[in-house]
Parts: C-alpha cells; structure tokens; sequence
C-alpha cells in the first residue's frame, strides 16, 4: 500500500484531511445538523451546479471512464472496471444487506421542516449508508489520480471526487457521514484492487494489454 501512496500521495493525503475533518465533524455534531446547515444555502445557481455535477458519482459516468480506458489501454480498463466492480460490491452489500434501515434525509426529517429541494431531481428514501455516488467518484477519480501521476491531475481528481460527494448531502439524498463513509470505501478497495493487479501480477508487462482494445487483433 506504501507503494500506491507514492504514485498519487497528494490524492492520499487529501483524503486524509478530509477524514480527519469528517471525524471532527460527526464528531462534534448530531444526524441531521450538517444537512440542515447547507440545506439553508440553497441558490438557484448552485441548485444546477449540484444537480448535474451528482452524475459523475452515477454508475453509467463510471463506465464511460471505463470504456474510454480500455480505448486507451487494455489494462486500464481492466483495472478501472475491477476497481468499480469492487467498490460498487462493497458498497451495495453494506447499503442493501447491512445498513438497509438507515432512510435518507428526506424520510429523516420532519416534514415541517419545509426543506428546500431541487426540482426535477428524483428524491430518494432508503438505502442511505453508504453513499454509492461518493464510493463511485473516488474509486474513478483515484484511478485516474494513479494512472496519470502528476501533481496537478491528483489535485483536480481529488477536488472534483469531493465536491461530487457533497453534492449528495446539498441535494438531500444523503447524510454527511454517508458521503464520509462512502468516500473511505472507493479510496481504500481502490488502493487494495490497484495494488494487487499492479504489483502481484504481471498484466502491467504485458505487450497485448497495454495496446488500445481496438488495437488487440493487430
């Protein structure tokens, strides 16, 4: 794993302060009061910031990337597709299996509380912990943090993963410690999927798999 840290530890170490001040956060605060707090800064620009840039965290982004590896590399989309597979397993097992009665902000609240919602967005109620938008985003985003290496790519992929994460708590349809949860799940079984394959294996060495797919047959 130390290995993987020095190919993106800017990424890692973002990652890290974020942890640190996610615990503060969960911390020193009760369910519900970050959601109220940023619920209260609603705007009508950031309303159609939020409600597209939350699809970068949606599965069909994720295999965009995916496809667009292997038009790269065949053994980047191998890794990209192990690392969302995995990721994605992880993170539906503890949302559907063993979290499946955390509800969403929108069932959680009062509704006298007359929250402020996005219009046209779908608002859903169960399945809240983890977050699979957040797991997603930085599973793909480490990646591409890994696979390009320069100081200025882990700096947008980490900048761009996290704000796709918040997304999901200024839309409402999940809880700040769903993201945080959801962002420690994508980084770690990204790590793990990346350091087994590149490390233990000798893919990366492989003449045929570091051709572009459509490439293979040549």
């Amino acid at each position: 794993m130390i290995r993987v840290y020095k190919e993106s530890p800017l990424f890692f170490n973002l990652t890290m302060v974020f942890a640190i001040i996610g615990a503060i956060i969960l911390g020193s605060t009760s369910k519900g009061d970050v959601e109220l707090w940023v619920n209260q800064f609603h705007d009508p620009a950031l309303n159609v910031f939020f409600y597209y840039i939350t699809y970068l965290g949606d599965g069909i982004f994720s295999i965009l990337i995916v496809l667009g590896l292997f038009l790269r590399r065949i053994y980047y989309g191998i890794l990209s597709i192990l690392a969302f597979l995995s990721t994605s397993l992880v993170t539906q097992v503890l949302k559907r299996a063993v979290f499946d009665d955390f509800v969403r902000p929108y069932k959680f609240f009062d509704p006298s509380l007359k929250l402020k919602f996005v219009d046209g967005l779908e608002i859903h109620s169960y399945f809240s912990f983890p977050s699979g938008h957040s797991s997603s985003v930085f599973s793909i985003f480490l990646l591409l943090s890994l696979l390009s290496r320069r100081t200025s790519s882990q700096i947008v992929c980490f900048t761009i993963a996290l704000t796709t994460a918040f997304s999901r708590v200024y839309l409402l349809q999940h809880f700040f410690m769903d993201i945080y949860a959801g962002t420690l799940i994508g980084v770690t079984v990204t790590a793990l999927v990346y350091s087994l394959i590149q490390y233990h294996t000798r893919w990366s060495e492989n003449e045929r798999l570091n051709r572009p797919v459509y490439r293979l047959g040549r």
